[in-house]
């Protein structure tokens, strides 16, 4: 079925490797190890129209690199939509958030307090949320507490970023696990707070994965996007898809999920 993929990653060469080889030595089995070309092609043969291109980086001095490496990729690629990446010592910040979200047009960009271990409320990160504001773009969040909790993680942590910063729109990633009604709670009062399902949906670690989705959709419809994680996952993407029609079959919650949603949060 056509739809909008909200949530996948795709690195140079030499970093993607990196990062397959960070979780096989973990113990992940990792099918769709690949290269770039064979992933888009991939993709595109499963009806995806249109991909949010997710980067995130672990130090200082990766940013304006991957950036660029994400622009030329999305230049040729139309279909993928780049979110880029940003690292709180990162030299000239507002420059970099200029860059990219008003001279190469980035949707948005991705930050993942998982990976990068500051606190999401740290002024270092103001720049991302202004610039985000200001060109009317997105900030995509891995902030809560899957795969492991911290001190700098949670539902608490966007809370206190959206009191700052209130008309801030902001995917939290992973439905917000483990936390998933403490993140309803700030959607509840922040509309510009959304959530996307990467790596659950027909994974068969997350068994209880399609409730809290059905549940979330049903609370706010036109809040979540469907996203998969492609490609650091061990599961087939057509089990996730078999899992939606599941849950929804014909039901217009269905099509809000797959491609309505997220056309809605690009453009608002």
């Amino acid at each position: 079925m056509k739809h909008i993929d909200a949530h996948i990653h795709l690195y140079p060469e030499t970093l993607m490797n990196a990062i397959f080889s960070y979780f096989e030595r973990r113990g992940w089995c990792l099918p769709f190890r690949s290269g770039t070309e064979e992933a888009l092609v991939y993709l595109k043969e499963r009806n995806v129209e249109k991909a949010f291109l997710l980067l995130y980086a672990h130090k200082a001095g990766m940013s304006w690199e991957l950036n660029q490496w994400a622009r030329d990729l999305c230049l040729q690629n139309p279909f993928l939509l780049p979110f880029g990446c940003f690292f709180p010592e990162d030299e000239e910040p507002e420059i970099l958030v200029k860059t990219c979200l008003k001279d190469w047009n980035f949707a948005g960009f991705k930050l993942h307090f998982n990976v990068q271990v500051y606190r999401p409320d740290d002024s270092r990160f103001f720049p991302v949320y202004e610039g985000a504001i200001n060109y009317g773009k997105a900030v995509v969040m891995h902030i809560g507490t899957f795969p492991t909790a911290g001190a700098h993680l949670g539902a608490e942590r966007l809370l206190a970023v959206m009191k700052k910063y209130p008309e801030l729109k902001v995917l939290v990633a992973h439905l917000g696990l483990y936390e998933v009604e403490d993140f309803w709670w700030i959607m509840d009062r922040y509309p510009g707070v959304y959530m996307d399902t990467a790596f659950l949906l027909g994974n068969p670690r997350f068994p209880q994965a399609g409730q809290q989705v059905l549940a979330t959709m049903e609370r706010f419809p036109d809040r979540v996007l469907y996203g998969s994680d492609f490609p650091l996952i061990c599961h087939r993407l057509e089990d996730g898809f078999d899992e939606i029609e599941t849950l929804f079959g014909n039901h217009i919650f269905k099509q809000k999920l797959l491609s309505q949603n997220a056309e809605a949060f690009l453009k608002s």
